[in-house]
């Protein structure tokens, strides 16, 4: 702990009356709040302020033998705390947890030369930066403000549990170390661990080697943007990077005129140890108008790699027979191949307006993609609608998962199982496994992909949104669907996901689960690379252009846009490059270069959601009312088409 210790080299303390004092040399590591019952009874406050200490920096000077040591009973956090005071004037002390021998908790309030407030250089090291046990707290608002949350519930039986912060969230500058009541290592992760628009997450798993860790692919969903069907790796699960794109050329992937929410829907994406090859199965709606009840059920297909780091190396697609959306590839025991896909049924249900969308499923020959056997229902839902669909084996049983109700505010997820094979008969528990409603942190959870890690550890990916509050409602999520990640245990072969919880913003995992890079709080978090002759990964196209828009190599270390005949209300695809939104709140700034020459002329930069909801600020041509030449002004657009001037001041050179 050493190494994060703050700055101040030395701090003073005492007891109210002054008979016991302390010193601790090198300072502290860092202060946390606790809302437990235990700490607000030993400190007779709302909640406890500790801050952290290595054992070996602190002397305690007891001269007239005050100090009283109270051994609490088992805390709400699983273990026995070891609570020192003063037994003249009652002041709470210390607090000593032999699972860490090495560290000692000073109550922060016994300080003599922290203010926490009065000298600014003191009230930014004593601040605290963790809180613990939070839905115990008191709801003052201005504790709520400076705070992230650590363990809301009681619901906790592991033990060392390092606490983690993605790099997108708030910056904590330290990785934090609380107990739990186990033998076993379990880390407290916030979700989501891939943010920014990425839906339906896909995972295989390529085992360990000699000369490498067990590494983990992941697809999500790209809709009607292209290239289709991103591919993250990670070796920790927590920290992803993006490789590539499945479908980047016209013979893979062409998305004309599709409308928004068309296009590459739910992937599955499997790795065969045997081939060493990996499959993506996939299909893309060209037609889905559902405000009409208007689509036309995709053909779907796969695409093959044996090198995944290559984009270039993905096949053309191999087409199936079977219409459907959400395709899933299944390879049992015996070399048997399966797809299972979502489609209307050809027997709609009876009086009631229902969409009917039921998961089919048909041996297959993955050589060809020819079906071998007539589609069979496996799974139709009571909510008429169960999609994305994937097919497990473990032990004696198979395991069907699949999302139903909708990916809107009904979105759940059910499990089923069969001992005789796909076909089934398939049996469930009469519920989803949970369900995040309307009023909660993380809504519209579901779409999940279960997998086994390198350690023994089961998991899934899923998608969810993070809902923005406004004057007591929840907006549309900005981000749209985000990729998540929560453990999954086995009791009575039946997979408990996320201790049995509803999915939240921290988690607790275990295994490969390894320490996060902590963000610069004030850094640039990112800036593009316009150093190489081709676009970094990360940039997107509105549907497949007909040709390149784009040249880095014209003008090196800038990026060139030509314009072309498509406005952003198009439903082709205009000259414009996107890149996703990953923080609730984002600076970004452009050096843009643009002498428009025509009163329809027109570059800038966009806010985007669809060609139905978006904002532009540029540089256009617009035509005075004298008639006379366009003038160059700083303008912005919205879908109506309307052009609004702005009434900013131009530097101009």
């Amino acid at each position: 702990m050493s190494d994060i210790l703050a700055s101040q080299s030395l701090i003073n303390g005492s007891c109210l009356c002054g008979a016991v004092k302390y010193t601790v040399a090198g300072g502290y590591a860092l202060t946390v709040l606790c809302h437990c019952n235990s700490c607000r009874k030993f400190t007779g406050s709302s909640f406890g302020a500790n801050s952290l200490v290595d054992r070996a920096n602190l002397t305690v000077h007891d001269l007239e033998s005050k100090i009283s040591v109270y051994a609490a009973p088992t805390a709400e956090s699983g273990t026995s705390l070891a609570r020192s005071f003063c037994s003249a004037c009652g002041s709470s002390l210390f607090v000593a947890n032999d699972a860490f021998p090495n560290q000692v908790a000073v109550t922060s309030g016994s300080m003599d030369n922290v203010q926490g407030g009065h000298d600014a250089d003191d009230d930014k090291m004593w601040r605290p930066k963790l809180e613990f046990f939070s839905s115990y707290r008191m709801r003052a608002r201005n504790i709520r403000e400076l705070l992230s949350s650590i363990f809301p519930t009681l619901q906790h039986k592991y033990k060392t549990t390092t606490v983690q912060r993605h790099p997108q969230t708030q910056s904590i500058p330290l990785i934090a170390v609380a107990t739990m009541g186990a033998n076993e290592g379990r880390a407290i992760f916030l979700n989501p661990v891939i943010p920014g628009f990425n839906p339906d997450p896909t995972v295989c798993v390529v085992p360990a080697t000699e000369s490498s860790p067990t590494t983990y692919f992941l697809s999500t969903s790209t809709f009607e943007y292209f290239p289709g069907c991103a591919i993250y790796t990670s070796t920790d699960l927590i920290n992803w990077k993006l490789i590539g794109h499945a479908l980047t050329r016209k013979s893979q992937i062409e998305l004309r005129t599709v409308e928004p929410g068309a296009g590459s829907w739910a992937s599955t994406l499997r790795y065969r140890p045997q081939e060493k090859r990996w499959y993506l199965a996939n299909g893309l709606f060209q037609r889905y108008r559902p405000a009409n009840d208007e689509r036309i059920f995709p053909r779907g297909f796969y695409v093959w790699t044996d090198n995944i780091w290559d984009d270039n190396a993905w096949s053309d697609p191999v087409y199936f027979d079977n219409p459907g959306f959400d395709q899933d590839l299944f390879w049992d025991d015996d070399g048997k191949v399966y797809l299972s896909t979502t489609v209307r049924m050809g027997k709609r249900t009876p009086g009631l307006k229902l969409k009917d969308f039921a998961i089919h499923i048909s041996e297959i020959d993955i050589i060809t993609g020819r079906t071998l056997t007539p589609p069979q229902v496996i799974r139709e839902s009571p909510h008429g609608i169960a999609e994305g669909s994937h097919i497990i084996r473990k032990g004696k049983y198979y395991y069907l998962f699949t999302a139903e109700g909708g990916t809107e505010a009904g979105h759940q997820e059910w499990a089923l199982r069969s001992e005789t094979g796909p076909y089934g008969p398939w049996e469930g528990q009469g519920g989803p496994l949970w369900y995040n409603g309307p009023d909660e942190e993380v809504q519209r959870t579901g779409h999940c992909d279960v997998f086994e890690d390198g350690c023994g550890q089961w998991w899934a990916v899923m998608l969810g949104v993070r809902p923005v509050k406004s004057e007591g409602k929840f907006l549309e999520p900005q981000m749209g669907r985000e990729t998540f990640l929560v453990r999954v245990d086995w009791e009575d072969d039946w997979p408990i996901f996320n201790q049995g919880r509803n999915i939240t913003l921290q988690t607790i995992g275990r295994g490969p689960i390894r320490e996060v890079a902590v963000a610069d709080e004030n850094g640039v978090k990112w800036k593009a690379d316009l150093s190489k002759p081709s676009l970094e990964l990360g940039w997107y196209h509105k549907n497949t252009p007909t040709k390149s828009c784009h040249s880095l190599t014209e003008r090196p270390g800038h990026l060139r846009l030509y314009g072309n005949c498509f406005d952003l209300s198009s439903p082709e695809s205009p000259a414009m490059l996107l890149r996703k939104q990953s923080s609730f709140n984002e600076i970004f700034r452009v050096k843009m270069f643009f002498k428009p020459s025509r009163a329809d002329y027109e570059s800038g930069i966009t806010v985007w959601w669809s060609q139905y909801s978006y904002a532009t600020v540029g540089i256009g041509a617009v035509q005075p009312q004298d008639g006379g030449p366009a003038v160059p002004t700083i303008v912005s657009r919205q879908p109506t088409g309307k052009i609004n001037e702005l009434k900013v001041m131009l530097a101009t050179s």
